[in-house]
């Protein structure tokens, strides 16, 4: 089983800026993930797409170096994405944004059977989009 680590908005931005006010406390989850990698576990970090768009992490500019340097893995919102994320917010309504909906739908179907571990500042929908999976949430 993959540890997982799958950042939200807020978390990707608050470890892309080093004056948000979260920033030290998203840090800490990465780099508790970091050692742990190095003692051979198998930890992912996670960043679906729509997170990197909403939190204006572009893979050529500096404040994404350290996403770069640590092999953060980007998962796509293709076509089968798009159609779990749209069923999220078909079930659940427009109170679940686009990029919600995308963080349900990479839990969904490529982690279903992993240990997931989303940070995040809003731990009421990242629960909503991700049932019936079972995640561990880490509020920021």
């Amino acid at each position: 089983m993959t540890k997982v680590i799958l950042l939200d908005n807020e978390a990707a931005q608050a470890i892309a800026d080093t004056t948000h006010p979260k920033h030290t406390d998203a840090l800490s989850y990465v780099e508790l993930a970091e050692q742990r990698k190095r003692k051979q576990h198998t930890i992912s970090i996670v960043i679906p797409t729509c997170v990197r768009v909403e939190a204006c992490l572009d893979h050529q500019d500096p404040s994404s170096a350290f996403f770069n340097r640590i092999g953060a893995l980007d998962i796509s919102l293709d076509k089968d994405a798009a159609s779990v994320a749209a069923g999220i917010r078909r079930e659940h309504g427009a109170q679940i944004s686009v990029t919600d909906a995308h963080i349900g739908a990479t839990v969904l179907k490529n982690y279903a059977n992993d240990d997931v571990t989303i940070i995040t500042s809003d731990p009421d929908d990242m629960m909503l989009v991700t049932q019936p999976v079972d995640v561990n949430i880490e509020e920021l």
